[in-house]
């Protein structure tokens, strides 16, 4: 099993990731805080399509294979975040994730999420910005082929 990363450790991962642009030192920190680094074994089911969950994830190494209905539909990447519908609506798991080779997950747990969101964070928000318009990625590119442009970025305290 790979070693999980220290908090510096994850700080410099957010710093190199399309996920976290547009956030400064100060805000990256704050999100790095709050994320838990945990394991995830090789072809053992993550998340199951249909379960409960609020908590979302950041995949930080390794690799995961998306299933949908039986069917495996895509992969997850080191720097994608996935589990983020669950974590706003609450809205059972939307798909099986089983990782391909060990990996290495940064949770974000729905009480600090919430307690962040109460506060007005102005990290999370800048996050959670970033996280819609890769969803709008997706789905446009499920539509009709089409890519969203980045949106501005700006540094956030």
């Amino acid at each position: 099993m790979p070693t999980l990363p220290d908090v510096n450790a994850v700080l410099a991962f957010l710093k190199r990731i399309d996920l976290c642009r547009g956030l400064n030192g100060q805000a990256l920190g704050e999100i790095a805080f709050i994320l838990l680094p945990i394991h995830a074994a090789e072809d053992e089911a993550l998340i199951e399509e249909g379960d409960s969950g609020r908590a979302a994830f950041i995949l930080y190494s390794g690799r995961l294979q998306v299933i949908k209905a039986g069917e495996a539909i895509g992969v997850i990447e080191p720097g994608e975040m996935f589990g983020e519908m669950s974590l706003l609506d609450a809205e059972p798991r939307s798909a099986t994730l089983v990782p391909q080779e060990p990996s290495i997950l940064l949770r974000l747990d729905p009480d600090s999420f919430d307690a962040m969101l109460a506060a007005g964070n102005a990290a999370l928000l800048r996050l959670m910005l970033n996280v819609l318009q890769q969803q709008v990625g997706r789905m446009r590119h499920l539509i009709d082929g089409r890519s969203a442009g980045p949106l501005p970025t700006t540094a956030v305290s």
